[in-house]
């Protein structure tokens, strides 16, 4: 859920900067980024990368066995609170093209 909150959010920007095309359909959080052309710091990218990468293994039933091995409850926390913070980021950016 925390990559399609930041999905959306995306979009959002995208669908403000860019009223007469509609988003992308597509889900790879850099890509978006990237169109929106917002100068992302280092560490946001990186946060990207790394959840794009959960996101795709989350589709696919197999892989939540492994998954849940990789992300116990302080996991899930520290990719929660990161995700608070980012999305508080893009909608600063979303009130400040307005």
């Amino acid at each position: 859920m925390c990559h399609l909150a930041i999905e959306k959010m995306l979009k959002a920007i995208l669908a403000q900067k860019y009223p007469e095309d509609t988003p992308p359909k597509v889900h790879n959080l850099i890509h978006l980024a990237q169109k929106t052309g917002l100068a992302l710091p280092d560490p946001l990218r990186d946060f990207f990368q790394r959840i794009d990468n959960v996101s795709v293994a989350t589709r696919y039933p197999e892989d939540l066995r492994l998954l849940s091995r990789e992300f116990n409850r302080e996991t899930a926390k520290q990719m929660l609170s990161e995700t608070k913070r980012l999305i508080k980021w893009l909608k600063q950016q979303l009130k400040s093209d307005e």
